[in-house]
């Protein structure tokens, strides 16, 4: 006997309960912007989801982040209570074919082992393919909706040489861009704190083969030996100091300058000026974002020192450029790195968007205070426009 199809829709859809039922648990533990995910797919999706991966698919999450990203899928339906007020109450965005970029730096670097130096040249052939395939657009129109396929470009920190190389290449292309700036970085004679690392990490003297270095009140030893040791230890230092405040970083990097005897500080990686912030506001195409005061790990800090962060360092770029600053980037930008205490203060201070780093689609769901962005590498011209075309049609 052929059984009725009503049947087999109707098992598939107490299965899809029953798995959403279990994994509800699950499913409030995620960080808030995967539960912002969840909630974007349709129950079409759920029931199609459920039926091509079976309960026997959808294991611990702690088995691996391939399997907790398909748990999570499939769970999107998962009760309402645990969505983020930012979610729910900001408009919808405009949807499938709007991309934004993330760049940090455009020079010449040989040495880029954190991956965020763009050759100019290149830059200038990723400008030309952005207008080639897209409309440029500011990054305020992404809460509009359109119908053609746009791009908005962004920068993270306020390195010098965005207005130095990137400016520039920007006006003569006309794309806009939007420079989120760390405020109190601005006219800083030292550099950021991971190339500060690297570097001294690059110039360990010969004689040095091992450093004490505190972290998080643990003592660790560092084997900076040779030149591969001390790209190990260059990595593993950044994933222990992103998280910690940024007085323990620069204590930790001081210790290691003294261990080292390297004390020369070079102006290749330094942070823009003032007068070179107002020179970014001049340009008719630039819009400077805030970037908090000292680049925290916010989830760490309390709901006032979040805020401090935020609104003060809104405050001196606006002191700065004589311009209102009503866009924000959360530093480091991943999962865990703030949280919806952040995203509370942002909306309470009437910031009207803000950027993480998470590689998504933008869709007609996305919240305007977790804006998705694609990094983007030192490719030619023809990797990035590959790149940027599947990005625009996801």
């Amino acid at each position: 006997m052929t059984p009725h199809p009503g049947c087999a829709s109707r098992r598939l859809v107490f299965a899809t309960h029953r798995i959403t039922r279990q994994l509800r648990p699950l499913v409030r533990q995620l960080p808030l912007g995967l539960q912002r995910q969840l909630r974007a797919l349709s129950r079409r999706e759920i029931s199609e989801r459920a039926n091509e991966l079976g309960h026997g698919a959808l294991s611990d999450p702690e088995t691996g982040p391939h399997v907790s990203r398909v748990t999570a899928s499939a769970a999107s339906s998962v009760g309402t209570a645990e969505a983020p007020s930012a979610h729910r109450r900001s408009r919808p965005l405009a949807g499938s074919g709007t991309v934004i970029l993330t760049y940090h730096r455009v020079d010449t670097d040989p040495i880029d082992p954190h991956f965020l130096v763009v050759d100019p040249k290149r830059f200038a052939k990723q400008l030309t393919r952005i207008s080639r395939v897209a409309q440029p657009v500011p990054l305020h129109d992404v809460l509009c909706r359109s119908r053609v396929p746009r791009v908005a470009v962004t920068f993270d920190d306020g390195y010098a040489d965005n207005v130095l190389n990137a400016l520039p290449l920007l006006e003569a292309e006309g794309v806009p861009a939007t420079v989120f700036v760390i405020s109190d970085m601005v006219s800083a004679q030292r550099e950021f704190w991971p190339d500060r690392l690297e570097r001294l990490l690059r110039h360990a003297p010969n004689q040095v083969t091992h450093v004490e270095l505190a972290v998080g009140g643990t003592t660790l030893t560092a084997d900076v030996s040779d030149e591969a040791a001390c790209r190990r230890t260059m990595w593993a230092l950044h994933a222990r100091l992103r998280p910690r405040p940024p007085v323990e970083i620069d204590n930790v990097l001081v210790n290691l300058e003294r261990q080292m005897g390297v004390t020369e500080t070079p102006t290749q990686c330094r942070p823009v000026t003032e007068e070179e912030v107002r020179r970014l506001t001049e340009s008719k195409l630039v819009t400077v974002g805030a970037h908090t005061r000292s680049h925290p790990w916010l989830s760490t800090l309390s709901e006032a020192e979040q805020r401090e962060e935020i609104v003060g360092c809104r405050h001196r770029l606006e002191v700065m450029t004589g311009r209102p600053v009503d866009m924000f980037a959360y530093p480091y930008g991943s999962f865990g790195s703030y949280g919806r205490p952040t995203v509370r203060i942002l909306r309470s201070a009437g910031f009207t968007l803000a950027c993480t780093t998470h590689s998504d689609p933008i869709t007609r769901l996305t919240s305007r205070y977790l804006l998705p962005r694609r990094s983007v590498l030192d490719w030619d011209g023809d990797e990035f426009e590959r790149r940027l075309r599947r990005w625009l049609d996801e």
